[in-house]
C-alpha cells in the first residue's frame, strides 16, 4: 500500500481511506433515506469489506498543486 504520493511539487502522506457521506442517500425534498446511490456504488468500491471512495492525504510541506500536475507514488 502507498504511504506517500506526490502531486506536482507537493508530497502528501496517505492518512486513511475515505468513505462516502450518507447524505447522498437522503432525498433533499422529503428527508427520506434510501440505499441508493451508495448501494450501487458499493458493489465496485469495497476495500477490506468497507465502502471506500478515496484517500485522505496530508501535505508534508508547502507547495502548489496545479491542474495537470503529474501524480507519482513516492513510497
Amino acid at each position: 500500500r502507498w504511504s506517500r504520493v506526490a502531486v506536482g511539487e507537493v508530497v502528501l502522506r496517505v492518512a486513511k481511506p475515505c468513505g462516502r457521506c450518507v447524505v447522498t442517500t437522503t432525498d433533499q425534498g422529503t428527508a427520506d433515506r434510501g440505499a441508493e446511490p451508495l448501494h450501487s456504488l458499493g458493489r465496485h468500491r469495497r476495500v477490506d469489506g468497507k465502502l471506500v471512495f478515496g484517500q485522505n492525504l496530508v501535505p508534508l510541506g508547502p507547495g502548489t498543486v496545479r491542474v495537470g500536475d503529474p501524480v507519482r507514488i513516492v513510497e
